[in-house]
């Protein structure tokens, strides 16, 4: 995958993975930074965007709803030393495979920046839904692997 490889070969302190069809606010990033400097103890911050018509509100860190269901979305700031990685076996839910990573088996949460940071375009035809298997599926694979079913 395409993401473990551009983070092995990272160096600074925090990754962030944009998607092609994302479109970052101008202050994006240093509004990330600076969340992520105000709470030390947090793996990775993450905000509200729009997707299509659609606004995704902030939502504050929860981790019982994150158990539930993914409500952070892949473009979040992760302190580099943290990431173990996205795992490649997954076809989709990379992204909440990894939250649930960090807060089973590390105990580390994440901050919400509560803004609006990104907007990003909604298409019937994308990576996530060309050839891939159905989302219920999805959902009940992650929750298996750590034993949320």
């Amino acid at each position: 995958m395409a993401r473990n490889m551009g983070a092995k070969k990272a160096t600074g302190e925090y990754l962030f993975f944009l998607d092609a069809d994302c479109e970052l606010y101008p202050d994006a990033l240093e509004v990330f930074v600076e969340t992520l400097l105000q709470n030390p103890d947090a793996a990775y911050a993450y905000c509200g965007f729009k997707w299509g018509g659609e606004t995704v509100k902030p939502k504050f860190f929860d981790a019982d709803a994150l158990k539930l269901r993914n409500f952070v979305s892949t473009m979040s700031m992760i302190r580099r030393l943290l990431f173990e990685g996205f795992d490649e076996s997954l076809k989709r839910h990379q992204d909440w495979d990894l939250f649930l990573t960090m807060l089973l088996k590390h105990g580390r949460e994440g901050i919400c920046t509560g803004r609006l940071l990104f907007e990003t375009t909604q298409r019937e035809s994308s990576i996530s839904t060309e050839g891939n298997i159905p989302m219920m599926e999805s959902v009940g694979i992650v929750r298996r692997k750590h034993g949320l079913a």
